[in-house]
């Protein structure tokens, strides 16, 4: 028969360890971690966009310089080079070195900020 009276507590009852705790002594042990992890992600977050925003603005500032020195190259080989330099500069561009050919083509080199493009074009 089994024994009447109040059940005795077992050692896992009286003394947690490590392996009885619940979910509450887990979050107890891990305060503040999801911050950390939280900031770690945002700031990679961050660094990532402003790489990415860098790369952008000097493929676009490349791509302006290109068409600057297209124009002006175009404008060179019609006109000469006082109208290449100042088709540049209408274009925020300036002017680093020029080439005439003997074949009546016109080569030019430009800055455009931290960008520098080159061109030629002949006429005809």
């Amino acid at each position: 028969m089994p024994r009447a009276g109040p059940p005795q507590p077992t050692t896992a009852r009286t003394r947690p360890g490590p392996d009885t705790r619940g979910r509450r002594g887990w979050r107890r042990d891990a305060n503040g971690s999801a911050a950390l992890l939280t900031l770690g992600v945002v700031a990679l977050t961050a660094a990532l966009l402003t790489g990415t925003a860098r790369l952008g603005s000097a493929a676009l500032e490349h791509q302006r310089a290109q068409a600057a020195a297209d124009l002006a190259a175009l404008a060179g080989a019609a006109a000469g080079p006082g109208d290449a330099a100042r088709v540049a500069r209408r274009n925020g561009a300036a002017v680093v070195a020029t080439a005439d050919g003997d074949d009546g083509s016109f080569g030019i080199t430009v800055r455009l900020g931290a960008a520098i493009a080159s061109a030629a074009a002949a006429p005809g």
